[in-house]
């Protein structure tokens, strides 16, 4: 082989050992986010499909789930040895696929907390208006800085190593990792206003309440935004320029999309399966419609206090009547002797 070959593949080889340890993190969150997707399949089709087709909690879900999956496979494509071949373009747009999806998904998961501090609430249009606006400005602005990032990592040709070991594509480093770190403080505020709309939230209107619908928000929501916001902490340390602080392996990524997206998934997901009377009418004006069935065994539950009480009345005046009558004869009987 030639010498200059030899000494390329030698100085690479830390490169792809280190490159292999990411593979198989990244492979062990794959695993355990598909199998916990199997394992809610059936929620899904029983509790999910059936909602109407533009009902907000169901297009939160499908596009966070389906979107997720893309984002894997893709992955699993671009970067997982399998010798096949894929030209340098096709590489690109199988890279700006994966790079979209993935901001849909944790776009799209962050959502659904925001919605659910909408329901919280009470689905007045005017909170509605300025968690849109509170939520777009923050978005906006950090999936532009994120995608201009994203899109400076240009696909290349395989190099010798690369089409040695089976790797069908071959990337630059992104070159703006400071437009990287703008975008992850963006995204750090707005998981952090919501923290604290939700629970100042929580503390003024719900403070003596719980019901169903605040114990899943709570549970939920609760375990999505403290592990986000800690996660978001240690990545905007990783992505500032010159900070010592540093996550060779991805950890903090592979992390970050398993606990948003399975917590999302689980709240929306608990959310349907809310039954307090008192909370499926915001829930269902917001977020899913209940089945009738459910409906009916509430409607029909709420009517039997109203029997009870029609019933109370009647059977006083039966003791009232009886007791009269009881008193009056002993008050003759007396009045005869």
């Amino acid at each position: 082989m030639d010498p200059e070959i030899v000494a390329e593949i030698t100085a690479q080889i830390p490169v792809y050992q280190s490159w292999q340890i990411l593979q198989f993190t990244q492979l062990a969150v794959f695993t355990a986010l598909f199998y916990y997707y199997a394992l809610t399949l059936d929620d899904e089709v029983s509790q999910i499909w059936p909602q109407p087709t533009w009902k907000m909690g169901k297009i939160l879900f499908l596009t966070t789930r389906y979107s997720a999956m893309i984002y894997m496979s893709l992955l699993l494509v671009l970067n997982w040895p399998h010798h096949a071949s894929i030209s340098v373009p096709a590489c690109e747009v199988l890279g700006l696929t994966a790079d979209v999806s993935g901001l849909l998904v944790r776009t799209f998961a962050e959502a659904t907390l925001w919605l659910c501090l909408y329901a919280l609430l009470g689905g007045k249009p005017k909170y509605f208006y300025l968690l849109v606006i509170a939520f777009l400005g923050l978005s906006i602005p950090a999936i532009v800085l994120n995608s201009m990032h994203v899109m400076s990592q240009r696909a290349i040709p395989q190099n010798t190593l690369d089409h040695l070991l089976g790797y069908p594509c071959n990337f630059l480093r992104p070159q703006r990792p400071d437009l990287l770190a703008i975008s992850s403080y963006i995204v750090f505020a707005r998981t952090s206003l919501a923290l604290v709309v939700g629970l100042v939230t929580l503390f003024v209107l719900y403070r003596k309440q719980n019901h169903n619908l605040i114990k899943v928000i709570r549970r939920e929501g609760g375990i999505f935004y403290f592990s986000t916001l800690i996660l978001l902490f240690f990545s905007c340390l990783v992505s500032t320029p010159g900070s010592p602080v540093k996550d060779k392996y991805s950890i903090l990524w592979c992390l970050r999309n398993l606990f948003v997206n399975v917590f999302a998934d689980r709240l929306l997901l608990k959310m349907k399966k809310v039954d307090d009377q008192s909370t499926q009418a915001v829930i269902s004006t917001l977020v899913f419609d209940h089945d009738e069935r459910s409906g009916s065994s509430v409607s029909e539950t709420a009517d039997e206090p109203r029997r009870g009480e029609v019933e109370a009345p009647v059977r006083e005046k039966e003791g009232v009547v009886t007791g009269f009558e009881t008193s009056g004869k002993a008050m003759r009987e007396r009045a005869g002797v």
